[in-house]
C-alpha cells in the first residue's frame, strides 16, 4: 500500500469523529520490557493588551512484559485569562492490556476525571474490552517506520456528578468504540489519529464523539514537539454547556 492511499485512510478517517478522554495516544508500543517513566510540560503565555496564560502537565509510568502491557496517567490543565480561571481540568488512568493473540488483546481499565467548564465536578469509570489491530506497513530490515489501524469495542460504567441546582448524579452502562491510525512516518516524525463513539446501552440519542490528531517530531532521542488538534462533541450536555469544544495544543516532551 503506497503512500497516497495512507493518507486518503487518513483523511476518511477524520470525517468519522468517534469518546471524551483520548486513551489511545496514551498508549506506548515501542518500549522495551521493564518499567518506563515520562514527564510532560506544556505552556502559553500572551501578554499587552489581553492576558493569558494556559498550562498543562502529565506524569505517567508503563510497564511492559512479554504478554502483557500495563500503564497509569495523570494529567492536570490549568488556564487564566486576565486573572480569570477559564481552564481547570484533570484526569487520573489506569490500564492492564494482554496479549491473547498477535494482533487480538483484552483490556481492563479505570478513570476519574474532573472539567470544571463542562459542569463535570466527577466522572468515574470502569470497564473492558477487545482491541483488533492489523498491521499494513510492518517494520522490517532495520527500518522502523510502519502504518497501523486499530478497532477497539468495549462497555464500561459511568459515574458522573453535574455541578447543578441541586448536583445530579447519574449511573450508566456505555458502549466505547473506536478506530485509531498510528503512521511512524520516518525516524523523527509520527502521527497518531483517533476516532471515538460511545453511547448509552439504554439511550442511544445519549452519545459522545471525539476525534484527534497527533503529529510529534524528535529533537534528540529524549525531547520531542508535538501538536495536537482535538474535537469534542456530546448529544446531551448539561444545560448551558455547549455541544461541542476545539482545542489546539503545541509543546515538548521529556522522557527518562
Amino acid at each position: 500500500m503506497n503512500l497516497h492511499i495512507y493518507f486518503f485512510i487518513f483523511l476518511l478517517s477524520a470525517f468519522r469523529v468517534f469518546g471524551q478522554v483520548n486513551t489511545e495516544t496514551l498508549r506506548k508500543s515501542d518500549l522495551d520490557k521493564g518499567l518506563h517513566g515520562k514527564v510532560q510540560f506544556q505552556l502559553g503565555l500572551n501578554t499587552g493588551n489581553s492576558e493569558y496564560l494556559k498550562m498543562k502537565s502529565n506524569f505517567r509510568l508503563d510497564y511492559m512484559a512479554e504478554d502483557y502491557y500495563s500503564f497509569g496517567v495523570v494529567e492536570y490543565q490549568r488556564g487564566l485569562e486576565a486573572d480569570e480561571l477559564f481552564i481547570n481540568k484533570g484526569f487520573a488512568h489506569v490500564r492492564y492490556i494482554h496479549s491473547l493473540l498477535s494482533t487480538l488483546r483484552w483490556e481492563l481499565f479505570a478513570q476519574k476525571e474532573f472539567n470544571d467548564f463542562i459542569l463535570l465536578l466527577d466522572r468515574n469509570l470502569a470497564g473492558a474490552g477487545l482491541r483488533k489491530s492489523f498491521i499494513l506497513q510492518p517494520e522490517k530490515d532495520g527500518n522502523r517506520c510502519y502504518f497501523k489501524l486499530h478497532f477497539g469495542a468495549g462497555l464500561m460504567w459511568e459515574n458522573e456528578e453535574i455541578d447543578t441546582d441541586p448536583d445530579t448524579e447519574t449511573n450508566i452502562v456505555r458502549s466505547t468504540n473506536y478506530i485509531s491510525i498510528d503512521w511512524k512516518i520516518d525516524d523523527r516524525l509520527q502521527l497518531i489519529h483517533i476516532n471515538y463513539f460511545q453511547f448509552d446501552v439504554e439511550n442511544l440519542p445519549d452519545y459522545r464523539v471525539l476525534a484527534e490528531s497527533t503529529l510529534s517530531f524528535s529533537i534528540t532521542k529524549a525531547f520531542r514537539f508535538q501538536t495536537s488538534l482535538e474535537f469534542r462533541y456530546d448529544n446531551k450536555p448539561p444545560l448551558s454547556v455547549k455541544k461541542y469544544d476545539l482545542e489546539l495544543t503545541n509543546g515538548v516532551s521529556f522522557a527518562f
